[in-house]
C-alpha cells in the first residue's frame, strides 16, 4: 500500500475536513430545525447509550470477547439504535413544526425565517461535525494506542492496524487525543494492558 504523508497530522486533518464538511453540507441541504433535532437527539443518545448497552447484549448478538466490551461495542450499537429511533421520530415532528411555522408566520416574516433557519442549519451542521469527529477520535484513540504499542511483525500488517496507529499519532500530534479522551470508552486498565 502506498501511503502519502504530506505533514504530521495530515490524516487527522483530512478526517476533520471529511466529517465536518459532510455535516456542514448536510446542514446546508436541510434546515436548522432538523439539525437542531439531530443535535438534541445526538446528545440524548450519548446520555442513554451507556444505560442501554447492558440491556442490548441480551437481544443483539454482540462480540463476546472482553476487549470489544472494553472498547465500548455495546455502547456503539446502543448509540446507533438510538440515533435510528431519533431520526424516525424527528421526521414526523419536523413535518408538523414546518407546517405550523408555514401557516402561523406572516408572508414578510417567512423569508426572514427561511434565511435564519438556513444559517442555523449550517452552524449546527458544523457543530455536529466536530462532535461526531470527537466521537470517532474517541473510538480510534484506544485502537491506535494499542496498535502503536505493538511491534510490526511483517510488511503485510493489516490495514486497520496501520490506519488506527497513524490516526492515533496524528491525533496526538495535533493535540486532539486529549479532547477525544472525553469520548474514549476504554478504561485505564486497557491502557495499562496495552503498555505491557
Amino acid at each position: 500500500m502506498l501511503a502519502i504523508s504530506l505533514f504530521p497530522g495530515d490524516s487527522a486533518l483530512m478526517l476533520f475536513l471529511l466529517v465536518v464538511g459532510a455535516f456542514t453540507l448536510l446542514g446546508l441541504q436541510t434546515d436548522g430545525l432538523r439539525m437542531g433535532m439531530l443535535f438534541v437527539g445526538t446528545l440524548l443518545a450519548l446520555i442513554f447509550a451507556p444505560m442501554l448497552a447492558g440491556v442490548l447484549g441480551k437481544f443483539v448478538n454482540l462480540p463476546e470477547h472482553p476487549l470489544w466490551w472494553e472498547l465500548g461495542a455495546g455502547k456503539i450499537w446502543a448509540f446507533v439504535i438510538l440515533m435510528i429511533a431519533v431520526l424516525a421520530a424527528t421526521q414526523a415532528l419536523h413535518r408538523k413544526l414546518q407546517h405550523h411555522i408555514k401557516h402561523k408566520l406572516e408572508t414578510n416574516r417567512h423569508a426572514e425565517w427561511d434565511r435564519v433557519n438556513s444559517i442555523v442549519g449550517i452552524t449546527l451542521g458544523g457543530i455536529l461535525g466536530v462532535l461526531y469527529l470527537m466521537l470517532l477520535a474517541g473510538i480510534i484513540t484506544p485502537l491506535g494506542y494499542a496498535a502503536t504499542q505493538l511491534r510490526p511483525s511483517a510488511a503485510g500488517e493489516p490495514m486497520g492496524y496501520r490506519l488506527a496507529a497513524r490516526l492515533h499519532r496524528d491525533f496526538r500530534t495535533l493535540g486532539l487525543d486529549k479532547s477525544a479522551r472525553l469520548f474514549d470508552p476504554a478504561s485505564d486498565r486497557f491502557y495499562d494492558a496495552a503498555d505491557i
